[in-house]
């Protein structure tokens, strides 16, 4: 094995550092990393990939770590991405015939993703946790991300010198108002996370760093990776959705019991529960199948006895597979909130239910999909929500015990009828297992800005005291509910520090009255799909 390391001139002055992993002698088909966490992070992962006969191409984007030039999210990776499959192109250990595969990792597929859309050269690619909208990826709902998107602006803000997020009190940071000082309050002023704060509707700017329109340039063989506690879940199905609506070539995805990092490497646990040997990532021994397949080999058919959709059921920890996403094997349900329950059938009798939401003591946030931050307190994982439905500011609604088990699979959705004392309030909808030992584990949540209930481009202020449709997604479960056990559904006015805390119309020391309604004039209900 052979290591080159190199500059790559990006055209106006800045040069991207790279390096270059050689099986030996020859002409070799070629996969390529574009990163800004730092290439040498990838260098095992190059050596790997070499000893399967490919040159591993590894790349620092502009203005990170030994690229020169200055970070600019998305906008700048639209052309240093092609320059840089030129510059692979007219090597001499390149392979043509074979052509370039994309190794995808959370930003890294949105980088690959723009080169895929200037350039014919690359053949095949694996996307695992990737975005490709960065307001997605730092909203939700209206709300901001805040325990990944401010941590995330820092590291990225600093071009050679990783921060030392060990040094910042965290709860504090969080905390900060006005939001936009959050990173001076941590000690690491960010260019990018003030960016994001002057801008909380989907204007031009986010616009801009969408990458929506270069996918429609895209058609390639894509694997797809994601698990049930990755940030980036949502993300990934949405883009799986478009390919295999529109790409000749074969899609695949896999959705497994993983976390954001997980998806590379998944730990033997998460949060306790062992999801056994089936629960394994194998995203690398799968990537290489892929790109043996489809660059090596030159195929373009699906791989044989392999099914496009691979779901892990939790509840069962077993894998189900399907011909698209979403299942055509399930059919959709809707599961209704009553008077503390929830039930099949149509409440017959209106009534309504309050919290206070207290900026001061918000609801936490404890395990699901998060990022994976435990200096801060948030680990991944389906962790017990007890401490949090015991809490007076979090609704609970229960089903009856189950008579058999009951699988879910596929896209969820909270449809509820809330109204508040004021101008705006936050939904948070978490889906839970309830033991009937009494124990509640995550399974799904989502939050809902009701100012944003028409969309992020605008604010629709709610009027006070009057019930709206409101529409939480959960993004999607996979998971079966054994016999014995319910149902469990938890409406809230945050999760904090998962989402920032919405202020809108509060002056200091305020709460905000919160009321969720149901029956035939507003039917609160949980959308699912049911196996």
């Amino acid at each position: 094995m052979k290591r080159l390391d190199t500059f790559i001139e990006a055209g106006d002055g800045s040069s991207l550092a790279t390096t270059i992993f050689l099986p030996g002698e020859g002409k070799f088909p070629a996969l390529l990393a574009m990163t800004p966490y730092g290439r040498e992070q990838l260098a095992q992962l190059g050596k790997v990939f070499s000893s399967r006969g490919f040159a591993v191409v590894i790349q620092d984007v502009r203005g990170r770590y030994d690229s020169s030039g200055t970070f600019s999210p998305v906008n700048q990776e639209r052309e240093d991405g092609a320059k840089t499959i030129d510059w692979i192109e007219k090597q001499t250990w390149y392979d043509k015939k074979k052509g370039i595969g994309i190794l995808g990792i959370s930003y890294l597929s949105l980088v690959g993703f723009l080169a895929a859309a200037k350039r014919k050269g690359i053949k095949a690619m694996f996307n695992a946790g990737g975005v490709a909208d960065s307001f997605e990826l730092t909203h939700r709902g209206g709300a901001v991300v805040l325990h990944h998107a401010l941590p995330w602006s820092i590291i990225i803000g600093h071009a050679k010198k990783q921060p030392d997020l060990k040094k910042p009190d965290w709860n504090k940071v969080f905390k900060t108002q006005p939001l936009e000082k959050a990173d001076e309050i941590a000690g690491y002023p960010s260019r990018i996370w003030k960016e994001f704060c002057r801008r909380n509707t989907r204007d031009d700017f986010w616009e801009q760093l969408s990458i929506w329109r270069e996918l429609r340039n895209i058609d390639i063989p894509i694997l797809h990776y994601s698990g049930w506690y990755d940030i980036c879940l949502g993300a990934t199905l949405d883009i799986f959705s478009f390919f295999q609506e529109k790409s000749s070539f074969p899609q695949q995805l896999f959705i497994g019991p993983w976390s954001h990092s997980g998806v590379l490497q998944s730990p033997p646990e998460l949060a306790g529960e062992d999801f056994g040997p089936e629960g394994k990532s194998d995203l690398f021994p799968r990537g290489m199948d892929w790109f043996d397949l489809y660059l090596k080999e030159g195929k373009s058919h699906f791989p044989e006895g392999k099914d496009p959709v691979n779901i892990f059921v939790t509840g069962e920890n077993k894998w189900e597979s399907f011909e698209k996403w979403p299942p055509e094997k399930t059919q959709e349900k809707r599961i209704y909130l009553g008077n503390g329950k929830l039930s099949f059938q149509k409440e017959l009798e209106d009534g309504e239910k309050s919290f206070i939401f207290d900026p001061s003591d918000p609801t936490p946030t404890i395990g699901g999909a998060v990022w994976e931050f435990p200096i801060a307190g948030l680990e991944p994982g389906p962790f017990d929500q007890t401490p949090v439905s015991k809490r007076k500011d979090v609704l609970t609604f229960v089903s009856e015990p189950l008579k058999e088990d009951l699988t879910i699979i596929g896209p969820a959705e909270a449809l509820i009828f809330g109204s508040v004392e004021g101008e705006s309030g936050d939904w948070v909808v978490r889906v839970v297992d309830v033991s009937p030992e009494g124990k509640r584990v995550w399974i799904a949540d989502g939050i809902l800005r009701s100012h944003f209930r028409e969309g992020p481009k605008k604010v629709v202020r709610m009027i006070p005291g009057k019930p709206e449709s409101l529409k939480v997604d959960l993004w999607a479960i996979g998971h079966t509910f054994k016999k014995a056990s319910r149902l469990g559904l938890e409406v809230s006015g945050s999760s904090f520090p998962k989402w920032d805390l919405n202020l809108t119309g509060l002056k200091e020391k305020d709460n905000r009255k919160q009321t969720i309604h149901w029956g035939p004039r507003h039917p609160s209900s949980l959308k699912i799909r049911v196996l």
